[in-house]
């Protein structure tokens, strides 16, 4: 197979001959495809479901920061996308999605009869996406037992395959919305969002 990239171009154009009837032969060399490429692959990852995703990192090597509560901090590194697993030693079970700290749940994790403990775990998403707070652990157990998240910083050739079409569409969605072309973004979009729920 061609390059990733080329590859995904190549279907977006496709794409977006389906959703934008004009000749696009004439315009296809001046559609911005490469700038939103990247932006493309990232928000396809973000609502991808993690069995669709093959490639991890691990989170075992990153710094720990606990904290007397019980609570701590992960710093995260920079090529950070989204959480694909965390155990801390001493959980029942672990945790797959980090809640971003402007969500109404992570309010509760600052109190110490509300927030997660071992055996119903939370994780949040601070600091901008540079840390992860996880609630809680018991004061001698501060250590990763198992650590996995999704990394991304461009669409290059270990970008998964099946979600090639779905990326498609949504760097078709991107360049039609600066196109000007407000339906035909959204009936793009809305095709990526079809394809990746019947993932």
């Amino acid at each position: 197979m061609v390059g990733m990239r080329k590859y995904i171009i190549a279907k977006a154009l496709r794409c977006i001959d389906e959703v934008y009837p004009d000749d696009n032969d004439a315009n296809g060399p001046h559609f911005p495809l490469e700038e939103f490429i990247d932006e493309a692959g990232r928000r396809v990852l973000l609502a991808a479901p993690l069995h669709a995703i093959p490639n991890r990192a691990a989170l075992t090597e990153c710094v720990l920061r606990p904290h007397t509560d019980g609570s701590g901090e992960i710093d995260l590194p920079d090529d950070f996308l989204k959480l694909a697993r965390l155990r801390m030693e001493g959980w029942q079970r672990p945790v797959l999605a980090a809640i971003p700290e402007e969500h109404p749940a992570a309010r509760r994790q600052y109190h110490p009869v509300t927030r997660g403990g071992t055996a119903k775990p939370v994780v949040l998403l601070t600091h901008g996406g540079t840390r992860l707070r996880y609630f809680s652990v018991t004061e001698a157990q501060h250590r990763i037992a198992e650590g996995e998240y999704i990394a991304y910083t461009s669409l290059d050739d270990t970008y998964p395959e099946r979600l090639a079409e779905t990326t498609a569409w949504m760097l078709g969605a991107l360049v039609l919305g600066v196109a000007n072309d407000a339906d035909g973004a959204k009936t793009a979009e809305a095709r990526a969002m079809e394809i990746l729920s019947a993932l």
